[in-house]
């Protein structure tokens, strides 16, 4: 009822301060949610705070409940755009009659069950800080803000604060700290925040270990070695990468012998999406998932091939549905230099249809791109049948007889994270290699099982094939190459190494293993029943199975949890099994 003139205050209805408590879960930490809150709730005139715990998120916010009930509202409809609420439970708590809303020091005394982000591509507002002469972080290579840069490979445990990463020996100069510091900045609480003054840095070296330039030199020597025809190993985000000059047959097959893989495709990686588009055919959901925040690899066609030539439609009969393809771009098979055939060396990828295209996810990979001015192989730091190597002195060991260089740095990496690998089918994406910019985001299991995994997303690469665990309402499972199965007993009932540098111990009582990996099958061309062949094209690495129709129903289709960036389903899914998990006899 609206007030009348003649009323008195005492007659006048007093409105009551409420106090709510939300517990959030999802993926929270490490994107801007904190600022996001605290400059909502100043916005409302809410007083509270808000605090990261080992499980999430909690909020107490006190106020009218007109604005704590927009509050509500906007927390969903607002949120920053790589934040995924997975639940929220809010609970009305006694008034403490706060007179401001603060960001809390983090809880890290729970037990500890906060979902990580992926490590994410580098933003638009870092890449133009990366190219502005004037800006302090001018031709730096480990530019990052709370919408981009490494997360899951540099965390080493929960709640996601700076301490527990691995640029935890890197103090923050002044400046650094101000924007640490200011919840107004996109800076604020970005636990990998660094500059030339106080950040990591970049060495070139070569198979002995001796440094052989610094800095900027060291990045355009390592430039100058791949345009050289040289093998370059580049410390990157969560790995290792071996890098040859894609146009440059000999480099190829010099990385080819050396690594023993003699026809399986390898990864390119281009300047620029125009880059891209002079190689291949692309469709814009192709270039919707290489400017994407994952920035996976793509498969994409090569455009008319004599070898293999590409169907121009899925299914049968009148079912069929024409893919959605860009025509060539006018510049197609013209190569960098304009003249010739497509500059991709033929044994980059031979006999084969398609080429893993991706675009450069970091500002190092950004740095040489531009030096080099011409696609790239970028395939994992590694020797046949071995882990990506995520250590330097590691990597020396291991691909010394490979590498001719190697361009390191010093912010260690926690975890091994390889690229994943993407191909459309019927214009939507499916995901061969579920690494980088996916992992460890949860994966749903449609039926639930009696004990999950446990409390944290993990990713546990093999060659080329990552596994992934996932706490969810209706229960978890953890995924596997089958090779893993013989040594999975003596790996403390845990095989994710992200579960255990979080701090987690878990006993899974499902494991779901994919089908044997086809890692030297000769890549045929896609069948014409998607049904019948759930990827489609060639097979890249282990991520690639072949789908069973005595699969349970259960695991038809597998879905996956409609994060940032990630795909809604597996509408093709890989052949799994489920098999009991028995304690370990020697523990």
């Amino acid at each position: 009822m609206p007030f009348e003139a003649n009323q008195s205050p005492t007659d006048r209805p007093i409105s009551v301060p409420k106090r709510l408590r939300l517990n959030i879960a999802g993926l929270i930490q490490g994107v801007g949610f904190r600022p996001f809150v605290y400059t909502l709730a100043r916005s409302l005139d809410l007083a509270g705070w808000v605090q990261n715990t080992p499980q999430g998120v909690v909020i107490e916010i006190e106020g009218q409940a007109e604005s704590l009930q927009t509050f509500q509202q906007r927390l969903t409809a607002e949120k920053p755009p790589h934040a995924w609420l997975q639940q929220i439970a809010v609970t009305t708590v006694t008034c403490q009659g706060d007179s401001a809303f603060e960001i809390r020091a983090s809880d890290r005394t729970a037990t500890k069950t906060a979902l990580i982000l992926p490590d994410l591509a580098t933003c638009p507002a870092c890449l133009a800080e990366l190219w502005e002469p004037q800006n302090r972080r001018h031709r730096y290579p480990f530019i990052n803000c709370t919408h981009c840069g490494p997360r899951f490979s540099i965390v080493r445990s929960l709640p996601y604060d700076r301490p527990h990463t691995t640029m935890a020996q890197f103090p923050l100069c002044p400046d650094c700290q101000r924007e640490y510091g200011d919840p107004g900045d996109r800076r604020f609480h970005a636990q990998p925040n660094a500059c030339p003054a106080c950040g990591p840095h970049l060495e070139l070296w070569d198979r002995q270990g001796q440094v052989l330039a610094t800095g900027e030199q060291a990045l355009q020597q390592s430039a100058a070695a791949v345009l050289q025809g040289q093998v370059l190993a580049l410390k990157g985000l969560g790995g290792f990468h071996l890098i040859v000059d894609a146009t440059n047959e000999t480099a190829v097959q010099t990385l080819r012998q050396r690594k023993h893989r003699p026809t399986k495709p390898l990864a390119v990686m281009f300047p620029s999406l125009d880059s891209v588009q002079v190689h291949c055919q692309v469709s814009p959901e192709a270039i919707t998932l290489l400017r994407s925040a994952a920035a996976p690899i793509v498969l994409l066609p090569r455009g008319p091939h004599p070898l293999a030539p590409y169907p121009q439609s899925w299914g049968k009969g009148d079912q069929k549905t024409p893919l959605q393809v860009l025509p060539p771009s006018p510049n197609f098979g013209r190569g960098a230099g304009g003249e010739g055939n497509s500059a991709i060396a033929p044994n980059v990828a031979p006999g084969n249809p398609f080429l893993g295209a991706m675009l450069p996810y970091t500002p190092l990979h950004h740095l040489l791109l531009t030096a080099v001015n011409r696609p790239i192989v970028a395939t994992s730091g590694n020797r046949s049948g071995e882990p990506i190597c995520i250590d330097e002195q590691e990597a020396l060991e291991r691909l010394g007889e490979i590498s001719d260089r190697f361009l390191v740095h010093n912010r260690p990496i926690a975890r091994p994270v390889d690229d994943s690998i993407v191909q459309l089918v019927r214009g939507k994406p499916v995901l061969l290699r579920r690494a980088r910019g996916y992992a460890p985001m949860p994966i749903q299991y449609p039926a639930p099982v009696e004990r999950s995994l446990g409390q944290v997303s993990g990713s546990c690469n093999t060659e080329g094939s990552p596994a992934v665990a996932a706490p969810l309402s209706k229960g978890a499972i953890h995924v596997l190459d089958r090779t893993l199965l013989s040594t999975y007993g003596s790996r403390d009932q845990n095989p994710s190494p992200a579960g255990r540098g979080a701090g987690v111990r878990a006993s899974p009582s499902l494991l779901a293993v994919g089908g044997a990996p086809q890692k030297h099958r000769r890549p045929a061309p896609p069948r014409a029943d998607p049904a019948q062949s759930p990827f489609g094209g060639p097979r890249y690495g282990a991520g690639a199975r072949s789908l069973s129709r005595n699969d349970p129903p259960s695991l038809w289709p597998l879905r996956l949890a409609a994060g940032p960036g990630g795909c809604d389903r597996l509408r093709c899914p890989p052949r799994l099994r489920l098999h009991p998990i028995r304690p370990n006899p020697d523990r």
